[in-house]
């Protein structure tokens, strides 16, 4: 066929694949079967084997309706029945009969350096960029030289990317975008799983697997500070929450001014502002903000720098006169705190 695909008799369609897959180890890994059954030749079904035994299927190795084989992520053992390396293959069957629809070895990853002179520079597992902003995805893998010709190849949520103006690929394998765009409907965004494979003359590695986001945050407060009072000597708690990528910094205020930082204010990355020893000078007004971060996000190894910034409606903190006491029961030998008001 003029395609490259194969028609087999019993109306089955062969697309070649690559004869190895080296993936990284604890990655996913998607396993097409890469051949599919023409109409009226009865129902489809596939089964896979690994070194010539039957995969056992469970929730970390699940088969695809279309026939592939989807692992949750690679273990790689000194056992070879523990291991998920090996030579898979994949028979489909009709009513005419049954075809290995492929065949292909997958092999983990060592350290960094692969079998087919592939070297592997780890990447931050997720990037979160600011909308309408550029972006450069390295492929994050080279070939040694006397493996042939490199080409490099990336996939979005397992689909082939599309090179435009705005997207395109770069001589050493990496992707640009000129500014990235965030839609509601999911094939019009550029937020997904991104994989960059390279192939030589040994055969296919992912050289890169990160989940692309978008920095947002909500237009509206889950939770707000509420109006309460305590007393002199009592614990005053308030708390905001809004949904957004990656998770906003919260800045608190009094009175419209910036909160009065000492020992007895403490503030919590979740957005929780705790009063403790409440004293007559800290009734008012609070309220927080809620914004992007301005620094190095931790374990994402990116910069985010957004202006985006909310503020929520203010909660009222009343404190009446009174103190604290406590009356001590030697017969439950526990205590019980109470409040004195006058």
């Amino acid at each position: 066929m003029s395609d490259g695909n194969t028609e087999l008799e019993p109306g089955v369609v062969i697309i070649p694949g690559p004869p190895t897959i080296i993936v990284q180890r604890r990655s996913p890994l998607l396993l097409n079967c890469s051949a599919f059954s023409s109409t009226g030749f009865g129902q489809t079904t596939y089964r896979w084997t690994r070194n010539k035994v039957a995969v056992t299927l469970n929730k970390r190795i699940q088969l695809i309706e279309n026939g592939s084989l989807y692992f949750q992520h690679l273990k790689r053992r000194k056992r070879p029945s523990r291991s998920d390396e090996g030579l898979y293959e994949c028979f489909l069957n009709n009513i005419k009969g049954v075809v290995i629809g492929r065949q292909v070895f997958v092999k983990v990853a060592r350290n960094t350096e692969l079998e087919p002179g592939v070297v592997i520079i780890p990447g931050p597992p997720t990037i979160i960029v600011q909308r309408r902003s550029p972006l450069l995805l390295n492929c994050s893998a080279f070939s040694s030289t006397g493996f042939g010709q490199t080409t490099y190849r990336w996939t979005r949520n397992k689909v082939a990317v599309t090179l435009n103006k705005r997207i395109q690929l770069i001589e050493n394998g990496s992707l640009y975008f000129q500014h990235l765009k965030r839609r509601k409907r999911p094939s019009r965004s550029d937020e997904g799983l991104y994989e960059c494979f390279l192939n030589n003359i040994k055969g296919v590695v992912i050289g890169r697997q990160v989940f692309v986001k978008v920095a947002r945050i909500a237009s509206k407060f889950t939770k707000m500070p509420v109006d309460q009072t305590t007393v002199v000597g009592g614990v005053a708690r308030f708390e905001c929450k809004i949904e957004a990528t990656p998770p906003p910094v919260f800045i608190w205020e009094k009175d419209d001014a910036s909160l009065p930082i000492n020992n007895r204010t403490t503030t919590l990355a979740s957005g929780v502002l705790q009063i403790h020893n409440v004293l007559a000078e800290d009734a008012g007004t609070y309220h927080c903000s809620a914004q992007h971060s301005f620094k190095d996000i931790a374990n994402l190894h990116e910069t985010v720098t957004s202006m985006s910034r909310r503020r929520s409606e203010a909660g009222v903190l009343t404190v009446t006169k009174g103190r604290i006491y406590t009356v001590t029961s030697m017969s439950r030998r526990r205590s019980e705190a109470g409040v004195l008001t006058h």
